[in-house]
């Protein structure tokens, strides 16, 4: 597997992206966006998302250099359209005008219709975290690859959401999470490397339980089905996701669906309660729940976020893998935009450093 810094693969992104039309405001947002994604150890949501975006765009399905508007507003709220560009910079919008909303309102909820993939949600909640709020994402993700507790169809999506709470020690508690047993990226990950996944996370078109990845996806064409965490929770956390992003963000439910319907949530703190005894609460309460006592074999109880955290600090001196496959496609992509990725990369050796 080739081995890259974040540096290198960034400018791929970058220059890729202008390639296919992308204006560089935007290649540079997204580029951004995708290496963060497999700094943070979501290889799922990283540069493998740009074959799918690139595809996307030849095919005109994804849009590039369209402008967000407004759609409807009030004081507290908005719904934006995405106009089918690239996720992430409607995603961005949403959650910097629910940031504005919170500042006046101490709440903001914007969502975001005709939207494509807006890539790892964790990006967005941290967006407000970052400026003393906390921050929300809930939404539907396109197509249906999960089925409901009890059932073999596929009805629902991955349906993920996040929720970041800034503290005072530097970096805030980040939840990300798919309500199903995890990604459907990583199935894809696990295809590509002709692996095996543990049992429990997929069935195969007859319902029966299956470690084969193919079971779950032929091609780009879902046959199987993702299990939801949890049994019956996660589930109904799906069912209700499947809703909020399908119904009132209008992006359709299940075999309906089509995008992504992402709602963006901002809560100002200082609406609630002054932020400096917020934050001293919550970092009393991280050191107590990290201090208790741990199970044999446990080092350390990490809480939502630091792994994240702490795969983005060893991937950052160590570099970042791509597995073979998805090199060999993105250098596939890059000869149709008449790229050559290794001149490219031999040309800027001293640049990309």
């Amino acid at each position: 597997m080739p081995l890259f810094n974040e540096i290198e693969l960034r400018a791929i992104c970058l220059h890729i992206l202008e390639a296919v039309g992308v204006n560089s405001e935007d290649a540079e947002f997204v580029s951004n966006s995708l290496i963060e994604a497999n700094l943070m150890g979501h290889d799922s949501h990283g540069i493998l998302k740009l074959i799918n975006y690139v595809r996307s765009m030849k095919k005109g399905v994804t849009r590039s250099n369209v402008k967000v508007k407004v759609l409807r507003e009030t004081s507290s709220t908005a719904v934006l359209d995405g106009n089918w560009g690239l996720g992430q910079i409607a995603a961005k919008n949403a959650m910097e005008l629910a940031i504005q909303k919170a500042k006046v309102n101490g709440i903001g909820a914007v969502a975001v219709a005709h939207c494509n993939h807006i890539g790892r949600l964790g990006e967005y909640s941290t967006i407000a975290a970052e400026k003393d709020m906390i921050g929300i994402i809930l939404i539907n993700s396109a197509g249906n690859n999960v089925a409901p507790y009890g059932g073999i169809d596929p009805m629902y999506g991955t349906n993920p959401l996040s929720i970041a709470i800034p503290t005072g020690l530097g970096k805030p508690i980040l939840l990300d999470m798919a309500t199903s047993i995890v990604a459907g990226g990583k199935v894809r990950i696990a295809k590509t490397r002709g692996e095996k996944i543990p049992e429990g996370w997929i069935i195969d078109r007859q319902g029966h339980p299956s470690t084969n990845p193919d079971d779950l996806y032929d091609d780009e064409k879902c046959i199987g089905a993702l299990l939801p965490f949890g049994g019956y929770k996660g589930s109904g956390l799906g069912l209700v996701l499947e809703i909020i992003g399908g119904v009132l963000v209008g992006a359709g439910c299940g075999p309906k669906s089509k995008g992504n319907g992402p709602l963006m949530i901002a809560l100002n703190i200082e609406s609630f309660m002054p932020l400096n005894d917020f934050k001293k609460q919550v970092d009393s309460f991280i050191m107590t729940v990290k201090n208790s006592r741990k199970k044999e074999g446990v080092n350390e109880i990490l809480l939502a976020g630091e792994l994240e955290f702490k795969t983005k600090e060893k991937r950052r001196k160590e570099g970042i893998f791509i597995e073979d496959s998805v090199w060999n496609q993105i250098k596939e992509i890059s000869k149709g935009l008449n790229i050559d990725l290794e001149i490219f990369l031999k040309e800027n050796k001293n640049l990309l450093k």
